[in-house]
């Protein structure tokens, strides 16, 4: 004797439109956080700081070839972030003025932001920091 009933299906045919259209709403509302680097808020590139008395400007240089100059001579990193430090402790008004060659490695860069930023943490003072144009 055979059966007439037949067996009930589920229709599945919209079931890869509706999983895709959920991938695809997930995949726009979701935020992914990468922060990395240094947490730092810079201000504007500044051509000659003139409204800066030259007694309270500290001028940093980072050369293309990865050599750093403070107020034109030659120094290192370890040299430059003391040099900060006795700077920064002199007053609040005393700034860092920071110019780098456009082909400047970023190594470079950073080491000798680090440098400044340290230096102001070794005497608690906060970095007052000016970016100037490239060096030519």
């Amino acid at each position: 004797m055979a059966s007439d009933r037949t067996t009930p299906t589920i229709p599945t045919a919209s079931l890869a439109d509706i999983a895709f259209l959920l991938l695809v709403f997930f995949l726009v509302a979701t935020t992914i956080g990468a922060e990395m680097g240094l947490p730092a808020t810079l201000p504007g590139i500044v051509n000659h700081p003139a409204s800066v008395a030259p007694e309270t400007l500290l001028s940093v240089d980072v050369r293309a070839d990865g050599r750093i100059a403070l107020n034109g001579s030659e120094t290192s990193a370890e040299d430059l972030r003391q040099r900060v430090a006795d700077h920064a402790a002199a007053g609040p008004h005393q700034r860092v003025a920071l110019r780098t060659a456009r082909e400047t490695p970023y190594t470079d860069y950073i080491s000798v932001f680090d440098a400044i930023l340290l230096g102001h943490r070794d005497v608690n003072a906060t970095p007052r920091l000016t970016l100037r144009e490239p060096i030519p």
